[in-house]
């Protein structure tokens, strides 16, 4: 056990009980991170895992002024862990004096952990993603605020060390290029954010100079997913006027930035695809001999791994604003007030999207409308435009257990078969469409199902989605080719699937989890007497709140539907967006099931609904 380790574990002991309830954010220098990172991880073991590039893959450490580990952080509930999970990877000071990513991310996941349990939101976050963070990617550089890293007396740009579109082949010559190579190799992220400083922009790609024309971005193939979800996130990190933090500029990297050779974002997004689609784009070698050399086998990345919209946010013009700025706690549900600054508005940011990660049914509640029919209620998550969702049901209550038994196959095999029986129910609601909870002031869906005339009945039913068509609609796409990311390719081709290591990538639509059961309440019988005295004392009511409903229903029956129950709903979070919504040939199936005792589910789980 080293010097450095015999300190940080003294550190770790005086404050692992010390994470305030409610947090005033200020600026953390690279040891205090680290102990306030160990902090976390002593307080919530089951949530957080820290690893470091160097013990992990035998990277050489730098000294600052003792070991400097590059820490990778895991948040997830790894006890329900499993290989569909989808990876979302967010990094700050790639370049070491950009100061406001590493605390954003620090502050998040101390957000989301003191959260878990107590917050559905965030719970759910943590049982249905998997969050990679390198909160110092250049961690030399952030020790010393020194925008480069520092190799041997020279220093090398981290973000212009990648191998796509680098003309000169000099790449991979800094430890935070390799650190990122591994991490990338071991995962399939689906989304991510890298946080830099000196702007004030959210970019997408492109923002390499091999497409750039006249000054302009070309289109790349995800262009239309990228913007909008971009549009969301910007709509979170809004603008904070009390600090006069303006809003966020958004567009392609070059547009908004400006172009570059060997940046991180364009190679996330094209690593994985560059070399068999484009020519002469991605490096097979890099002429580097810091650190003893490299082997340029390890480029080598395959098809799956390295293919993922990697948003570049610039925090600000000042890359090290005031304390005063930072903001607190209380601002990442206050949104443009006094408390919010720049740790709340992207926290806000971050949390988006991960939310974005994979489309998901949440908030199911099943009532006993009446004698004749089961509501059901459901919204949209992790998505923009809901192009159809409907209810799925059926008498035959055979498929239970046989859905529940193909999804642990399904698990268990997933790297040799990908093969799924898929249920089909015999019944379906109408369809409807509308928005997510990200962008409607009412995202609630309603669905009614008729009881059979039997008077014990139980149903075993699902909710159905198909969301962001629009995502596969491009205009001039260079190069000429549909989506190529995980991230859209999920929405838009129904049998899409993929793996990478332990890692299962498939649309939703390829899942059939356990469906949810609800029960008609059972008709009792009673006093024909009794029965008869209710009716004579009751009918007069009735009658009043009959006439007065009529008359409610014809000022506002756009507010009610055919059964005469009210729509009129309140999205949790909500965003002014403005959607292309032309129609589709494709069509995407996602299906989910209610869930015991939560508020939102990701396309699985049970609950039985009894009339008590």
């Amino acid at each position: 056990m080293t010097l450095h380790h015999i300190f940080l574990l003294i550190a770790i002991f005086c404050c692992a009980c010390s994470i305030p309830a409610r947090e005033e954010y200020k600026y953390m220098p690279y040891n205090e991170m680290e102990t306030y990172f160990f902090a976390l991880a002593e307080k919530y073991p089951k949530l957080i895992r820290i690893e470091n590039a160097q013990d992990k893959y035998g990277l050489p450490y730098q000294q600052c002024p003792t070991e400097c580990p590059i820490y990778i952080i895991t948040l997830t509930e790894f006890d329900t862990l499993t290989p569909e999970r989808p990876q979302i990877f967010l990094s700050g000071a790639v370049h070491g004096d950009e100061v406001i990513g590493p605390n954003v991310l620090a502050y998040l996941a101390s957000y989301m952990l003191r959260g878990y349990n107590l917050d559905k939101w965030l719970t759910y976050l943590l049982q249905n993603r998997v969050t990679v963070l390198m909160p110092a990617a250049n961690a030399i550089g952030y020790y010393l605020e020194y925008r480069e890293e520092i190799v041997n007396r020279t220093s090398y740009d981290p973000n212009r060390d990648f191998p796509y579109n680098n003309p000169a082949g000099t790449c991979m010559n800094t430890l935070t290029a390799r650190s990122i190579l591994k991490v990338f190799k071991d995962h399939a992220f689906v989304l991510g954010i890298t946080f830099h400083g000196g702007d004030n922009a959210i970019g997408y790609q492109w923002g390499s100079e091999n497409h750039e024309v006249k000054g302009k971005a070309e289109e790349c193939p995800d262009d239309v997913a990228m913007a909008q979800l971009g549009n969301i996130l910007k709509s979170e990190a809004s603008e904070v006027k009390a600090h006069k933090i303006d809003p966020y500029v958004l567009g392609r990297i070059t547009d908004v930035v400006y172009s570059a050779t060997g940046g991180l974002e364009d190679w996330a997004y094209a690593a994985s695809w560059a070399n068999t689609i484009e020519k002469n784009s991605m490096n097979t070698s890099c002429n580097t001999s810091t650190y003893g050399g490299f082997n340029n086998s390890e480029l080598e990345v395959g098809n799956t791994a390295v293919r993922f919209p990697l948003y570049l946010v610039e925090t600000g013009f000042d890359k090290h604003p005031n304390d005063s700025l930072f903001g607190n706690e209380d601002g990442i549900k206050g949104k443009n007030t006094i408390d919010d600054g720049h740790i709340p508005r992207n926290i806000r940011l971050c949390l988006t999207l991960i939310d974005f990660a994979m489309p998901y049914v949440r908030d199911i509640k099943t009532t006993d409308y009446n004698s004749t029919h089961a509501m059901i209620s459901w919204k949209l998550g992790g998505s923009v435009y809901v192009n159809e969702t409907y209810v799925e049901w059926d008498e035959d209550k055979k498929s239970y257990a046989e859905s529940v038994e193909n999804v642990d196959n399904r698990r268990a095999d997933h790297k040799t078969s990908m093969t799924i029986n898929k249920r089909i129910y015999r019944y379906s609601t109408k369809k409807q469409k509308g928005g997510s909870i990200w962008i409607s002031p009412n995202p609630e869906f309603t669905a009614f199902v008729p009881w059979s005339k039997e008077d014990e009945t139980e149903y075993v039913f699902r909710v159905a989605a198909v969301t962001d068509l629009q995502w596969g609609l491009q205009i001039d796409p260079k190069p000429k080719v549909k989506e190529l990311t995980h991230f859209a390719r999920l929405r838009t081709n129904l049998k899409y699937i993929a793996s990478q290591n332990d890692t299962l990538i498939y649309s939703p639509s390829q899942i059939v989890y356990s469906p949810s059961i609800i029960t008609r309440p059972q008709v009792k019988g009673g006093a024909p007497w009794g029965l008869l005295i209710g009716v004579l004392i009751g009918a007069p009511i009735i009658v009043i709140v009959a006439t007065v409903f009529a008359i409610c229903c014809y000022c506002k029956k756009k507010r009610y539907n055919a059964q005469g129950y009210s729509q009129s709903r309140q999205a949790d979070l909500t965003v002014n967006s403005q959607l292309n919504t032309n129609s589709a040939t494709t069509c995407l199936l996602y299906t989910s099931d209610a869930a015991d005792e939560r508020s939102s589910v990701d396309l699985g789980g049970r609950r039985i609904i009894k009339k008590k």
